[in-house]
């Protein structure tokens, strides 16, 4: 979600299309380039969103389940599954995608309030993803939301 939408937005803004294609040209995977191409050209139309709004909405409803049942993914104790969709999770709040998960899996928001209280969280996360990139990304996240929320909102109906 972050290079279809706040990546994206930044390199229209400050790249030329000749200075994109050819950062896409030296990726190595032919693959990731055809995908990488196709976000920059189609932003929230790319069928590669699509493909993520499955991935968010399967992720966010089966943390719910996990958090019903506990206060962390596997239970009581923090575990390597919390650390390892913690950063993915804090990313899009960065970005002010809370809405993701905000009404229908609200487990999710309770579980990233009290993975931010922990002091790892500052060593791992916070430390390195400084306040005014946070800003900045909510800036742009802002403009984009209400886009991404209709499209998000439809997934759903589905």
């Amino acid at each position: 979600m972050t290079f279809s939408t706040v990546g994206r937005s930044r390199i229209l803004a400050s790249v030329t299309p000749e200075g994109s294609d050819a950062s896409i040209q030296r990726m190595p995977n032919p693959a990731a380039r055809t995908k990488r191409r196709d976000l920059l050209k189609n932003g929230l139309e790319s069928l590669y969103v699509a493909d993520a709004f499955f991935a968010l909405r399967t992720l966010f409803d089966e943390m719910q389940k996990a958090l019903e049942r506990g206060p962390w993914l596997l239970g009581e104790d923090y575990s390597l599954a919390d650390t390892a969709l913690i950063s993915y999770v804090d990313r899009l709040d960065r970005l002010g995608f809370s809405g993701l998960w905000d009404s229908r899996t609200p487990q999710v928001g309770r579980w990233l309030t009290a993975s931010r209280a922990r002091p790892s969280y500052q060593e791992g996360v916070s430390d390195y993803a400084g306040d005014a990139d946070t800003d900045s990304m909510r800036a742009v996240g802002a403009m984009i939301w209400p886009d991404l929320q209709q499209k998000w909102e439809r997934f759903l109906s589905l």
